[in-house]
């Protein structure tokens, strides 16, 4: 998919972006923050890393808006995302919080090491 090295903080950052994205609000450095709960100043230099990249693109107005490489990548991450958090949970049902875990996972493992694990977690279908 894409060659953009990525780290779980980067993913985290991707998937809140994401959500905003599907709820229509602005990709803007307050949004983010609040949404992560982190300052301001992470969330801009977090923004300023991704349109080096070529994940997004700033309007004059500061807005950020995915690239078409970003918007793929941040719905493949989500998509993913949803898949390992929900291993993660029923693996370690005493684990509170698994989405650093999750983030950390999908960073460190390639993309056809990913399609296998999906594969394998997909329902079997019957013989008839």
């Amino acid at each position: 998919m894409s060659k953009v090295k990525l780290t779980p903080v980067h993913i985290r950052y991707l998937l809140v972006m994401n959500k905003l994205r599907l709820q229509e609000k602005d990709l803007r450095v307050s949004a983010i923050a609040k949404e992560t709960k982190l300052s301001k100043t992470s969330a801009h230099v977090m923004l300023r890393h991704f349109t080096e990249v070529g994940l997004v693109t700033q309007d004059y107005y500061r807005a950020a808006f995915f690239t078409p490489l970003g918007e793929e990548l941040s719905e493949k991450m989500a998509a993913n995302y949803v898949i390992v958090e929900k291993w993660l949970k029923k693996s370690f049902p005493l684990a509170e919080d698994v989405e650093m875990a999750a983030c950390s996972i999908l960073a460190h493992i390639s993309d056809e090491a990913m399609d296998e694990f999906i594969e394998r977690k997909a329902p079997k279908k019957k013989a008839k």
